[in-house]
């Protein structure tokens, strides 16, 4: 596990439903996820545009057609500590049980150790990573977003057979 200051801003990416471009976790507090339990305010993001398309693809399987999506871009400044963790620094992280991942996000959330907490990405293994947010952190007022309200899917990646 590493924790610090960056010296240059670091990006992160989210697709979300356009109704709800805001960062306030409250989809954390309804859904329990790999990195945090129900009830606790989380924002999951892709460390890269790409990594966050994938990421949304691996949680609409099933739903036919792929719903209208808005992609944040959000900047974390210079000087904002992140932590970061890789797969080694919690054994099981990619267990379908969840146990091991969500007791360290939960940890993590709950002593506010960094506005931003890098891990690793089951989709993307072994090398992606996914970025989550705790809104709860007072840095998270320092975080700006660029939002743009229409993301485009590449027909490619619609399901089979959908209209």
């Amino acid at each position: 596990m590493k924790r610090g200051a960056h010296a240059t801003e670091r990006l992160c990416y989210r697709l979300t439903d356009p109704a709800f471009t805001g960062l306030d976790g409250v989809g954390g507090r309804r859904k329990a996820g790999r990195w945090h339990v129900v009830g606790e305010p989380v924002v999951y993001c892709g460390r890269s545009q790409p990594g966050a398309v994938l990421e949304s693809l691996a949680r609409l399987q099933g739903l036919g057609r792929l719903p209208p999506r808005a992609v944040l871009r959000i900047h974390i400044p210079a000087g904002v500590v992140i932590e970061a963790i890789e797969a080694t620094d919690v054994p099981g992280w990619d267990y379908d049980d969840y146990q091991a991942s969500q007791a360290y996000g939960s940890a993590w959330l709950r002593e506010g150790r960094s506005v931003a907490l890098l891990v690793p990405a089951v989709t993307s293994k072994p090398w992606g990573e996914n970025v989550l947010l705790n809104p709860a952190h007072p840095d998270m007022a320092r975080l700006t977003v660029d939002v743009v309200p229409s993301f485009a899917w590449d027909g490619r990646l619609q399901p089979l057979g959908a209209p």
